[in-house]
């Protein structure tokens, strides 16, 4: 089987600045931690600038899945009202649902560095509606 790092690779393994930086969403899947726990992926793109195309990984655990409010608020383009939070939120109710709701929506991402495996790496830690700079 050969060996091949492709242009995303390259990308992906960029060290970004710590920003905000301007990306839409490319892809999601369902996947599951090494304690079998579901973890749901989504991809992500640069969109502008000087990192445009630069591919970004954001999941979030079933275990512990208020970590998605601010990616939910910025997909909605606002805060959860007190109301709306009592009532719950879903995604959808299958990874298809997920894809319609999310896939080709433009977010801003806050990237900080990170380290992974004694590996430094983009760490994804805040979201923001795309119009709020």
């Amino acid at each position: 089987m050969p060996m091949r790092i492709g242009a995303d690779d390259f990308l992906r393994s960029t060290l970004l600045p710590t920003d905000w930086y301007p990306a839409v969403i490319t892809s999601y899947v369902e996947d599951s931690d090494k304690n079998n726990a579901a973890l749901h992926v989504f991809e992500a793109k640069i969109e502008s600038g000087e990192f445009k195309d630069v591919p970004l990984r954001i999941q979030f655990s079933e275990k512990a899945m208020g970590f998605a409010k601010e990616f939910a608020e910025a997909l909605k383009g606002r805060q959860f009202t007190k109301e709306e939070m009592a009532k719950g939120f879903s995604f959808g109710e299958t990874q298809d649902e997920v894809k319609q709701k999310t896939i080709n929506k433009k977010i801003r991402i806050h990237i900080s560095p990170g380290m992974y495996n004694n590996r430094q790496n983009n760490q994804t830690d805040g979201f923001r509606p795309y119009e709020v700079k």
